[in-house]
């Protein structure tokens, strides 16, 4: 899986964070990237697949708002993908979690 974040590198309140995704071997329909804040708040940056169709390709999005989190910067600390029978998760500290395993 590769990714991109087209955001800027500090949100406010209002802006979309926005990450293109492409995964290779099978195509997905959910997408997740696990954000926090500088206030230890966490979020999702989702891509979910429309009727129930996958993509191998596409850009998560959330719109931040005065709920959501604290403007500043953001850290990602894990990402994941799944197509309905598996998925797979990654944490920045190396931990890999696969579903069946």
């Amino acid at each position: 899986m590769s990714f991109h974040r087209t955001s800027p590198d500090v949100v406010r309140h209002g802006d979309d964070i926005t990450i293109d995704w492409e995964v290779q071997d099978s195509p997905a329909k959910n997408v997740i990237f696990y954000l926090r804040d500088r206030l230890g708040s966490d979020l999702q940056v989702r891509w979910d697949a429309p009727n129930g169709t996958s993509a191998y390709s596409g850009t998560a999005r959330f719109t931040v708002d005065e709920t959501s989190l604290a403007t500043g910067d953001l850290t990602l600390w894990g990402f994941g993908a799944g197509n309905g029978y598996a998925s797979v998760s990654y944490r920045t500290d190396g931990t890999i979690y696969k579903s069946p395993r």
